[in-house]
């Protein structure tokens, strides 16, 4: 394909293998179209140009090879059973991008075995001396002189030209801040904005690592359309140190966390990435053409309608990632649920030829597919089991650990206890109590009676009428929770209910009625806590608080594109295992889309990913696979709604007592 190489200004001679020349990427034209019409190795590219690793991007000068340089030499390699594109680049010693290069087919699927490859024979890489040698003559050609003016700045000129500060010091070796008037600055030919003076009406932000629009949006509450508006060199993307002019009515929010990021911004690598998808629909259970009785399978199956809801979710992940420029070719499989089918799979299908592999659901059958697949390295991805199991290294569980949400909630208490009474209620043996207990000794515990019961003065001569009380319950009796919590929204009553059992002495006597500040949490918000007595509305007036790992979108955000886009695909709006699937499955081809193409390396990253109702972010275990650790607290508020805990909160107040006159 040709790259419109007349633009190339004139060869430079050096490093004794070729000659070089300096290419501006045109509009549309991808990394593998310079490397095939170049010659030259992804390596040697990025060791003479090495901003082109992160920043490939229409405009960029490139010093590359002239492309009747030194001949190209390949060798053919025909993919053998469970070979991955990884393994054959480390074995010849190039790169992945390489193998795409000059294999197109590799740009819309992945390889088979029996595929032939043609094999480039990378050229050595020219010495540090002659790369430094080459961007010197590269920063000749495409640089000139400005004359710093009046009230100009390193930063403003920076900007000017549409370079980062790090940059213009590149080109201007021991370059103070401080510009002397007419002092001469090297910097390149075509300026981007109109003047090198900062405005005191604004600040001037430097963009930090995978920052896109969307992290400024959160961080600084400014709209994409209002950053190009200003800074019009923005429209095609933004770049590490990018220099932006930013109004100064938009504060940067300190407290917003720094390590968020949104991947969508950083999509680098839109070749082709194979997904196979394990899901247990059990499809020999399905009767053709009888519709009553495939109905009738499907309200009575729980594991099918959870297979089926995540796969429409997978579904429109893959869908809306062609908007990013990223092609998805999904294999799927149905697994059946059972380990015997699991095994068939692994014997007569090329997963090991997978980009990645999401699926199956029963944490067992993750294990039979993960040490199958862990020599051809293919990451495994879990996507709704937390169970902790042996493992292999190349095992992703998207789902934290319940101890991970129990550490957090307790930690939340010992941060923000000062004040209040702590009183635990529930199951004698539950973790919760230890932790708690180890954390604040202080803290009051009532255990319920055998048969589950719990009285209401015994909860009640455990509260504080002087302070907040910080209720922690912990248990999966449906009888217990509904016994506490009832209590505890029926507090009046119950006290008014004692006071009628006193001394008839004491009749004559008015006695102010007792209000107990409560709020309640719990550590595992578990299947028991929907138990037909407990309503959200009871839950909300305790201002029920716990950690989840994940947070139910709201009504009002049926304008987010992907809910819209759900509802008219399938009718309806998407239960949480659709979101789920949707969550995970663009989570994972959003990191196989980044500028490394190594789903592990990015797993690795120090920063946090959010979606819909999910958000990740991972760490190595003991056993080297990678396990989510981020979740959500959050807690019922007075209506009816999930929100997002954020510190202390609900500072609860106590009503104003007013004097009753005597009957």
């Amino acid at each position: 394909m040709v790259l419109g190489l007349g633009l190339f200004l004139s060869p430079l001679t050096s490093h004794a293998q070729g000659s070089y020349e300096i290419y501006h990427v045109a509009p549309g034209v991808t990394i593998e179209q310079v490397l095939k019409e170049s010659g030259m190795s992804y390596a040697e590219l990025i060791a003479i140009n090495p901003e082109a690793q992160t920043n490939f991007s229409d405009g960029l000068a490139l010093v590359v090879a002239l492309p009747k340089g030194i001949p190209r030499v390949f060798r053919t390699h025909k993919v053998k059973k469970r070979e991955t594109l990884f393994g054959i680049a480390k074995k010849y010693g190039i790169s992945i991008i390489d193998l795409k290069t000059h294999n197109e087919f590799l740009l819309m699927r992945g390889i088979v075995k029996g595929d032939p490859l043609s094999v480039l024979v990378p050229k050595p890489l020219p010495s540090e001396q002659e790369m430094q040698a080459l961007r010197s003559n590269f920063s000749n050609l495409v640089v000139q002189s400005h004359s710093a003016r009046p009230k100009e700045t390193l930063t403003g000129i920076a900007r000017l030209y549409g370079l980062t500060l790090a940059e213009i010091r590149i080109l201007n070796p021991g370059i103070s801040d401080t510009l002397a008037i007419g002092q001469s600055l090297q910097v390149k030919k075509v300026a981007v904005a109109t003047s090198a003076v900062l405005d005191q009406d604004y600040f001037y932000y430097q963009v930090l690592p995978r920052e896109g629009f969307f992290r400024l949006k959160q961080k600084l509450g400014i709209t994409k359309e209002q950053i190009v508006a200003l800074n019009p060199y923005a429209q095609e993307g933004l770049k590490l140190g990018m220099i932006l002019k930013i109004p100064n009515a938009f504060v940067p929010n300190n407290a917003l966390d720094p390590d968020s990021v949104d991947l969508r911004d950083f999509v680098r690598d839109s070749s082709a990435h194979r997904i196979s998808v394990l899901l247990p629909f059990q499809l020999t259970g399905f009767v053709p053409d009888s519709l009553h009785l495939n109905e009738q399978l499907l309200q009575d199956n729980k594991t099918i309608r959870v297979a089926l809801d995540f796969y429409s979710g997978v579904l429109m992940a893959a869908e809306e990632a062609k908007a990013y420029g990223i092609s998805v070719a999904l294999d799927v499989y149905d697994t059946q649920g059972k380990p015997e089918v699991v095994r068939e799979l692994l014997a007569t299908s090329d997963l090991g030829q997978s980009d990645a592999v999401i699926g199956p659901l029963l944490s067992a059958n993750v294990v039979l597919v993960a040490n199958a697949l862990a020599g051809s390295s293919v990451p495994v991805i879990s996507p709704l089991s937390n169970r902790s199991v042996r493992s292999s290294q190349n095992v992703v569980e998207t789902l934290p650990k319940d101890e991970v949400l129990e550490r957090h909630m307790i930690d939340y208490l010992l941060e923000h206890h000062q004040g209040k009474q702590i009183l635990y209620i529930g199951d004698e043996t539950a973790s919760a109590k230890t932790l708690l207990l180890h954390q604040l000794p202080n803290t009051k515990v009532l255990h319920p009676q055998e048969q589950g019961f719990i009285r209401p003065e015994d909860i009640l001569e455990k509260l504080s009428e002087t302070k907040e009380n910080w209720v922690v319950l912990s248990s999966k009796n449906p009888v217990i929770l509904s016994s506490v919590i009832g209590v505890l929204n029926g507090m009046t009553y119950y006290q008014n209910q004692l006071s009628a059992k006193e001394d008839k002495k004491q009749e004559d006597v008015e006695e102010p009625a007792k209000h107990y500040l409560v709020r309640l949490f719990t550590t595992d918000k578990n299947a028991a806590f929907d138990f037909d007595d407990i309503t959200n509305l009871n839950l909300a007036n305790l201002n029920f608080t716990f950690p989840s790992v994940s947070k139910p979108y709201a009504l009002s955000d049926e304008e987010n594109p992907f809910l819209t886009a759900y509802k008219a695909a399938y009718g309806i709006y998407p239960n949480r295992f659709a979101v789920r699937g949707y969550d995970v499955t663009l989570d994972v081809l959003l990191r196989l889309s980044q500028a490394s193409g190594d789903l592990f390396k990015e797993l690795q990253a120090d920063s946090e990913t959010e979606y819909i109702e999910n958000k990740f972010r991972y760490q190595k275990n003991n056993q080297g696979s990678f396990v989510n650790q981020a979740f959500y607290l959050l807690r019922i508020n007075a209506d009816l709604e999930m929100v997002v805990v954020n510190g202390l909160d609900v500072v609860l107040e106590r009503p104003k007592r007013s004097k009753q006159p005597k009957k």
